[in-house]
């Protein structure tokens, strides 16, 4: 889940394709669902349907919500 979030953060505000993360991640897709599903339900993750694919980034201010808290 931690490479996925830092591919995402690394792709920038755009974000990446669940296709995208699965193939630079080089997972079985069932398994990059379920990983980017989780980091969605934690707020870390933004995902949105555009056409056939989900595009996902990175929620840049949660990420830095939680920085602040260390």
């Amino acid at each position: 889940r931690l490479q996925a979030l830092r591919l995402l953060v690394r792709a920038g505000p755009e974000g990446l394709t669940v296709g995208e993360v699965q193939q630079a991640l080089g997972i079985a897709a069932s398994t990059c669902t379920h990983h980017l599903r989780f980091l969605a339900a934690a707020g870390l993750v933004e995902q949105t349907r555009k056409g056939r694919s989900i595009a996902c980034c990175a929620s840049f201010a949660r990420i830095e919500a939680l920085a602040e808290t260390w």
